[in-house]
């Protein structure tokens, strides 16, 4: 400590310029150059010590934001396989449909049961109108009641 001191003080003198060699020097001054030093030593360290408490905060944050990150990240790739897994049941459910549209389209008779089924049995507590009541509502979000 005593030699940043010194080193300070000897680099301060030779900056301000106050002291030049064959001059003489008065105590009162190198007390006052003693005095500014050590002022800027303690505001330097005071500084020091604020950067490294605000290091720390930030630090605290940014592990914070890394956790949040992590359980983001966990839910996106939650979300994904989901989304994935409704895929495949859209993909299979539209292929099990489009082949029972081709299958009823090739047996009339079929057809016709199919029909007087959905008008008769499927059709107790659907509203009229809607073109396949069991299989598929248009306002299904909407049309839910609680």
């Amino acid at each position: 400590m005593r030699r940043i001191l010194g080193c300070a003080v000897l680099a301060l003198v030779m900056v301000r310029g106050s002291v030049v060699l064959g001059q003489d020097v008065k105590p009162d001054d190198l007390k006052k150059l003693l005095d500014l030093t050590r002022a800027d030593l303690k505001r330097a360290q005071d500084r020091k010590a604020d950067l490294a408490m605000e290091n720390e905060k930030l630090s605290s944050q940014v592990r914070e934001l890394a956790k949040t990150n992590q359980a983001q990240a966990a839910q996106l790739d939650e979300l994904k396989r989901e989304a994935a897994a409704f895929a495949d049941k859209t993909l299979f459910l539209s292929t099990q449909y489009a082949a029972w549209l081709q299958f009823i389209g090739l047996n009339p008779a079929v057809k016709m049961q199919w029909a007087i089924f959905e008008e008769t049995t499927a059709s107790v507590n659907i509203p009229k109108g809607s073109e396949s009541p069991i299989f598929m509502d248009p306002d299904w979000p909407l049309s839910v009641r609680d």
